[in-house]
């Protein structure tokens, strides 16, 4: 009989790609699940830094398994410090929201940092974004008012930190850019959940730390269990199949939302939530797509420049 990796294995490329990738996301929101529930007992900047040193101890693991160890940033690397810092507010701002509002609706509200990675690069980088790519933009925000619903009854304030999220997760994605590529992503990650740990030692002081339960320290170990998941099924998706086939498929972290909401919280959307998370799904796909289309057209110039 086939082992489940055996079969993996024999998948397509492809194939292989969109699971890893369906899987990832399902890790992002176990992490996230788990960090909502332990909330309930212990305060933000322990669970942090709890899961901190967790996920740290995780990662040297793995830094050492694969040699990532042996290149690590460093003081010149500013990019990664950057990052560093932009992950631990992003971080601190999704938990926020988290912590008070639906899972689903603030994951849905983080789906629009493709779109305004596109805009940031338009208007800080000058690089070239035509009508229907802003068109795109524009009805993807549109979902979002949808989702947060401001002046009606189901406004909840808590709801804004996840656009704030969406700031620093937007401003930690760009600045990946420009990391030096032959740093080992492991590498990267091992700075990166030292800052998050860090802060969170460093907010202690401001918050009443507790004694966890059992069941606190088995949720917050499940987290970082979660999210190693995420981070190695990340890493075989991006080294399996078309990037342009699965990127759609990161989508599919809405629908574990919003089943973990329903099954776990016992959340039901209401309608125009429900139509603001199939606004921004759609508009992000569409960016996709049309990127995709925006690379086929230069690829294609460039193949007739050079057959000239």
């Amino acid at each position: 009989m086939r082992s489940p990796l055996g079969f993996f294995n024999a998948l397509s490329p492809n194939a292989r790609g969109i699971i890893a990738t369906c899987m990832a996301m399902l890790g992002f929101i176990g992490t996230d699940s788990c960090i909502k529930l332990a909330a309930q007992d212990l305060p933000v900047s322990q669970m942090i830094a709890m899961r901190g040193v967790a996920i740290l101890s995780i990662l040297i693991v793995l830094a050492y398994a694969t040699g990532a160890h042996k290149k690590l940033p460093t003081l010149k690397d500013r990019a990664v410090g950057v990052r560093a810092i932009s992950e631990v507010l992003g971080t601190l701002f999704y938990y926020g929201a988290i912590i008070v509002v639906p899972i689903a609706a603030a994951n849905a509200v983080l789906q629009t940092i493709p779109l305004v990675i596109v805009a940031a690069a338009a208007i800080l980088f000058g690089e070239k974004v035509g009508w229907r790519r802003w068109l795109i933009i524009l009805v993807g925000f549109s979902g979002v008012l949808f989702i947060i619903q401001p002046g009606s009854e189901a406004f909840q304030p808590a709801t804004l930190w996840a656009l704030g999220a969406v700031v620093f997760y937007t401003l930690r994605d760009i600045v990946t850019r420009s990391i030096d590529p032959e740093l080992p992503a492991v590498s990267i990650n091992l700075f990166t959940s030292a800052a998050v740990m860090m802060a969170g030692f460093v907010m202690a002081p401001f918050q009443d730390w507790v004694m966890p339960s059992g069941q606190a320290l088995a949720l917050l170990g499940l987290s970082a269990l979660f999210l190693t998941m995420a981070y190695l099924t990340v890493t075989v998706a991006m080294r399996n199949g078309d990037v342009s086939v699965t990127s759609p498929f990161r989508y599919s972290i809405v629908l574990w939302a919003l089943l973990v909401d329903l099954l776990v919280f016992g959340n039901r959307p209401d309608l125009l939530m429900l139509v603001g998370i199939v606004i921004v799904v759609g508009s992000g796909i569409a960016m996709i797509l049309r990127e995709r289309q925006l690379r086929r057209q230069t690829g294609d110039e460039a193949a007739s420049s050079d057959a000239s």
